[in-house]
């Protein structure tokens, strides 16, 4: 994905980026229902004044580092998928919200790294060996019906260390 100095939105059939390299959008990204961003490798750092996943949309991080760097009322949305396999995903703003029906999945070697607040009405998903959740400012994780947080695995946990 190359760099972009303005909003990125992502339509279903008509791009369906996969990432291995570098790059950086700064004017927000924007996942639309069908769509797919997929992190093989590389950095892709997005900022800006939001980053929605919208309902059918599909973030996949298989490597790499996937972050969003905002902060000042800025937050991230999720209603759709996303799954990381591997790699990690970064996110610096003030409120990472799962909507109903989004899901977050964490599986083996993977890692949510989230700086602000975790909310959840949706499923949050920490699977296998080595995944994890990591809420580096104390804020840690909340749940409200009909939301949903499991932790399945041996050696797959969730930290605050704020």
């Amino acid at each position: 994905m190359p760099d972009a100095s303005t909003a990125v939105t992502i339509h279903p059939v008509t791009n369906q980026p996969v990432v291995n390299g570098e790059g950086a959008v700064a004017g927000g990204l924007f996942i639309m229902g069908g769509a797919s961003l997929t992190m093989e490798s590389g950095d892709l750092t997005v900022s800006g004044p939001g980053f929605v996943n919208n309902s059918g949309g599909n973030i996949v991080v298989d490597g790499g580092t996937l972050s969003y760097t905002a902060g000042g009322g800025n937050q991230m949305s999720n209603s759709g998928a996303i799954t990381l396999n591997g790699g990690t995903f970064n996110s610096t703003c003030d409120i990472l919200t799962n909507y109903e029906g989004g899901t977050i999945t964490i599986n083996a070697d993977a890692m949510l790294e989230q700086s602000g607040r975790l909310l959840t009405y949706g499923e949050i998903t920490v699977n296998n060996n080595g995944s994890y959740i990591q809420d580096v400012n104390g804020y840690f994780t909340d749940v409200y019906e009909p939301g949903l947080f499991k932790v399945d695995g041996q050696d797959a946990y969730a930290e605050c260390s704020g």
